[in-house]
């Protein structure tokens, strides 16, 4: 056993805490165990000596009788039953079973649902072939984007110069009546 544990248990000892069980496995392990009957050797003689210096004083004798007399009328009570606090330990199989639960309905729920769960593969429609495809690479898909930008630049340029030729106004007018520039 721990070494830890013992010297738990033979403080529990001596202070008459110690259920029988543990009284038991510590006499058995005292019986083994020569540094553990040192240290319940040594706490007996330092309980013993500081019950011979408290008993020498006249106050030390008065605090000594009333903490005895509080222990017997203790001893003498009837036990209080324990109340134990619940741990969440003892809730585990509680908790599991309402996951579970809670997982089963939700799966139910987008099981009875299918237009508000997510779309399947077998749902979708298939993509048509000409935005899969990409055309290929060559001299005419060159040519078309050159003429492409040419024209872009040329009609960018073409609203820069009407814009700047103090035509502002002219076409300011023309975009609130609505008529095409």
């Amino acid at each position: 056993m721990k070494t830890d544990t013992i010297n738990k248990w033979i403080l529990l000892e001596q202070s008459g805490e110690l259920d029988l069980l543990r009284a038991w496995l510590l006499r058995r392990e005292l019986a083994r165990n020569a540094e553990a009957r040192s240290f319940r050797d040594d706490l007996l003689r330092i309980a013993s000596a500081s019950r011979a210096l408290a008993s020498d004083s006249p106050a030390a004798r008065a605090t000594l009788a009333a903490i005895m007399e509080e222990a017997e009328r203790h001893a003498a009570a009837p036990p209080r039953p324990a109340q134990e606090v619940a741990s969440w330990t003892a809730w585990r199989p509680a908790y599991a079973v309402a996951i579970l639960a809670l997982s089963a309905g939700a799966l139910w729920l987008l099981l009875q649902r299918p237009d508000q769960s997510p779309a399947t593969a077998s749902t979708t429609l298939p993509l048509p072939t000409s935005l899969v495809a990409a055309p290929e690479w060559d001299d005419g898909l060159d040519t078309e984007l050159t003429s492409l930008d040419n024209e872009i630049s040329l009609t960018s340029s073409d609203w820069v110069l009407a814009a700047n030729a103090s035509e502002l106004d002219a076409l300011a007018n023309d975009v609130m009546e609505g008529t095409q520039i």
